[in-house]
């Protein structure tokens, strides 16, 4: 059974299912009613990526397709392609973009990332974007749900997988931008050093202003020089129920 959720942003506000009022750039968007269920991770990972103009961008691991709902709505210059291994997911996805008016734009394929091969062609693009699990196989406790273990956990593809794909897809000086674990940074970084994959830009993500970052924000070049931003943390609740005038602006 679908359940259909209605994101109506503005500046400051996200309504829920208010048709009527709903601004132009608002989006229609299905999702598993049990299961699977797309986060704010991309709200962040959507406005810290920086695709450069006219960019086809390849979203791997790209569940019902909100990210490439969300930057299609924010930059109409981009194209987007989405790769996703779970069937039911890529239905919902492939309903978004018809309802959104997005096809033409936005693409998505049903195939394992670590047959990327099978897909798409080596060096066929300049932006890469991903949201892969985070919690490394055989620890912690997993969903009891098989989507959501999928999406939340490296029970069918690892970190180093997406790392791996995404090396593939770009071209030389192409980038990737990836959201994760800020507890895994150090096991990030190291694999994407591995595949050549030079970390330029980063950003940690904090719940609140006075608590340890959650989440990271990488954004790495292939064949990139050795050179690191470090930006300006992110803070996500000014206080409870409250979100960050920056976090505030994203929907």
């Amino acid at each position: 059974m679908i359940k259909i959720t209605s994101l109506c942003y503005s500046y400051y506000t996200v309504s829920v299912g208010n048709q009527k009022k709903r601004p132009p750039v608002g989006l229609q968007i299905y999702q598993p009613e049990t299961g699977y269920r797309f986060s704010i991770d991309s709200y962040l990972i959507a406005n810290f990526a920086n695709p450069p103009s006219g960019s086809t961008v390849i979203d791997l691991g790209c569940g019902v397709g909100v990210l490439g709902l969300l930057m299609c709505r924010k930059r109409d210059d981009l194209r987007f392609v989405g790769i996703e291994c779970q069937g039911e997911l890529v239905k919902y996805a492939r309903r978004n973009i018809d309802v959104n008016s997005l096809r033409g734009r936005f693409d998505v394929i049903e195939g394992d990332i670590k047959e990327i091969g099978d897909y798409l062609d080596s060096g066929s693009c300049r932006y890469v974007i991903s949201n892969p699990p985070y919690i490394e196989q055989g620890r912690g406790k997993l969903p009891p749900d098989e989507g959501k273990a999928t999406a939340k956990s490296e029970v069918r593809t690892s970190l180093d997988d997406f790392i791996k794909a995404s090396d593939y897809l770009l071209v030389n000086k192409g980038r990737l931008a990836m959201i994760y674990d800020a507890r895994r940074l150090s096991v990030l970084m190291l694999n994407l050093k591995v595949r050549g994959l030079e970390p330029k830009r980063i950003r940690f993500v904090h719940p609140f202003i006075d608590r340890d970052a959650n989440l990271v924000m990488v954004e790495a070049v292939k064949g990139g020089g050795v050179e690191l931003k470090v930006e300006r943390p992110l803070i996500v609740w000014d206080k409870k129920n409250v979100y960050s005038e920056e976090l505030k602006s994203y929907f």
